[in-house]
């Protein structure tokens, strides 16, 4: 069980995701390269109500990571093209958010499942390797669909041969 950064609001309890699972599921698989510049940056939101002076000590702002990536090549998913620049959001922003908001404005504690995911070849995380991402979307918005939801390009032949199977 891990608690995400800006959570501690609730208990996360991780719900395993298999490769196979992420194949068929995510709205998108892309190989992607770390975004020149700033490839991760931090993200915060403001969580004060309406009407109450800000104060981040009665309420914290919520904060979280974006990853920055280029598009190299589109294995699952017709939204993309390579070259676009991806902003990707934490597997379970919304929640986070949510349940982030409600505990420091409502006093409201809750739980939730996250689906996390093990990397069968992690990635070394040099700034200029290539990566499998697996990837959602809520409006305009990519996020991961999974928590831990990537892969070393060592894995890129076994993940295009399973989507390959599974369009048959």
């Amino acid at each position: 069980m891990f608690l995400a950064l800006g959570a501690q609001a609730g208990q996360v309890h991780t719900e395993s995701v298999t490769l196979e699972e992420l194949i068929r599921e995510a709205g998108a698989i892309v190989v992607v390269k770390p975004a020149p510049g700033k490839p991760r940056t931090e993200g915060s939101v403001d969580i004060t109500p309406a009407g109450k002076p800000r104060d981040p000590r009665r309420y914290p702002p919520f904060q979280f990571v974006i990853h920055e990536y280029e598009v190299v090549k589109v294995l699952k998913g017709d939204d993309l093209r390579p070259g676009k620049r991806l902003r990707v959001y934490p597997a379970d922003y919304d929640t986070e958010l949510s349940v982030h908001r409600n505990y420091h404005v409502k006093g409201i504690s809750k739980h939730w499942i996250s689906r996390g995911y093990e990397p069968k070849q992690p990635p070394t995380g040099t700034s200029t390797e290539s990566l499998v991402v697996f990837l959602d979307r809520s409006g305009a918005r990519w996020s991961f669909a999974a928590e831990g939801a990537v892969e070393s390009m060592a894995l890129g032949d076994e993940i295009s041969a399973a989507l390959a199977k599974a369009k048959k």
